[in-house]
């Protein structure tokens, strides 16, 4: 029952309600776009990054961001089937899409070798067993 006493309507009660701090769906954002310009980099460089992996992770990142987002949040307040479908697909869907994008083989290509972002001598020796 609403104010006025009466039911509320089923449109009233479906309506989906805007996070004030939309967090997973900013973080889907710009893991996407991180992963994006590492590929690109790669890409103008002439180094070899499979397109399908590319993909693979822009796509896990879109479901998250339309799971966690996207109106679908809201209705996971309020009714258990949309609820478990969040659950379902944030446990079954979206880390094998994130996995198959690779997404630390991907930084580790993309980082430059030589300069201020060199990693350190004793990190590399530990690295290679050293």
């Amino acid at each position: 029952m609403d104010r006025s006493g009466s039911r509320p309507s089923l449109e009233t009660f479906l309506a989906p309600t805007v996070q004030p701090l939309p967090l997973l769906p900013g973080i889907a954002v710009v893991m996407g776009l991180l992963n994006l310009a590492g590929a690109i980099r790669l890409w103008s460089g002439g180094r070899r990054w499979p397109v399908w992996r590319a993909l693979c992770f822009l796509l896990g990142c879109a479901a998250l961001a339309v799971t966690m987002g996207a109106g679908v949040e809201g209705y996971g307040f309020r009714m258990f089937s949309v609820f478990m479908f969040q659950q379902l697909t944030l446990m079954m869907a979206i880390p094998p899409l994130l996995v198959l994008g690779s997404p630390g083989t991907l930084l580790l290509r993309a980082m430059p070798h030589r300069g201020l972002c060199q990693a350190p001598s004793f990190v590399e020796g530990f690295l290679s067993g050293n």
